[in-house]
């Protein structure tokens, strides 16, 4: 057992100490040898759970049990209120989008209408053409005349050439009486207007009876047969006026 000494000076005011290194005061070990007694006493009694109380730090757990934690609570974020400014630009956008679209709208209107009405003018002008091309039709068989001369004492039968005019014919009348011939380039110039000062054709026998059918450009009788062999067709838009110069082949 170590051995006890008294202090080097009574002005210290400390007790004795023991004696070896460290000279640690005899009161501190003291204390210390009972507390750790103390604890160990509580341990064994209450087990782990009591360590809590002695150290202060729960099983398991990097920090006391009895101290706050420094982790802040999210806080909410705050929606902010648009500017003046900012909902004068949604409006606008807003306004601008809905004009946009019935702009939209309308000119869907208008493109579908436009294409009825050009339906609706195709075929007026197809169910004129017809009526026009029959017209016509009808008037050069009625032209189409035998005649009779004498030549050395003999008679001759015959269809004379001749021509015909027609007024009030319009643009969309002449490209639905010639469109073949136009197809096939038998009109000139191939590309034409209101405004071109004439337009002309040289049709043959097939060119005609496309115009105006076969039927209305031959016929006969007991002295002679007659067939429009070709047809020169002169066309002034300005004037809507058609003109039918027609060349006979008789036998």
């Amino acid at each position: 057992m170590p051995e006890l000494r008294g202090p080097a000076s009574s002005s210290q005011g400390q007790g004795p100490v023991l004696e070896g290194s460290g000279a640690v005061p005899f009161g501190e070990l003291v204390s210390s040898v009972v507390k750790k007694q103390e604890d160990a006493a509580l341990l064994e009694h209450d087990g782990p759970l009591a360590s809590t109380a002695v150290t202060g730090v729960a099983p398991g757990n990097k920090r006391p049990a009895d101290q706050p934690s420094d982790k802040k609570p999210k806080a909410k974020r705050q929606k902010k209120e648009p500017t003046a400014e900012q909902l004068a630009a949604k409006q606008a956008k807003a306004e601008k989008k809905a004009a946009d679209k019935a702009a939209d709208k309308e000119a869907k209107r208008a493109a579908k209408e436009q294409q009825k009405q050009a339906k609706e003018q195709e075929k007026a002008d197809a169910q004129r053409g017809r009526a026009l091309r029959k017209e016509i039709g009808d008037d050069i068989k009625s032209r189409l005349k035998i005649v009779c001369s004498k030549k050395g004492g003999y008679k001759h039968w015959y269809v004379p050439d001749g021509a015909a005019s027609y007024m009030n014919i319009t643009l969309a009348d002449f490209k639905y009486l010639f469109a073949d011939a136009i197809a096939r380039d038998k009109i000139d110039p191939p590309v034409f207007t209101e405004n071109t000062r004439a337009v002309v054709g040289d049709l043959n026998y097939g060119d005609c009876c496309t115009a105006f059918g076969s039927t209305k450009l031959s016929g006969g009788s007991m002295y002679a047969q007659y067939t429009v062999k070709g047809m020169t067709v002169t066309y002034r838009p300005a004037n809507q006026k058609l003109t039918l110069a027609y060349e006979m082949d008789g036998f």
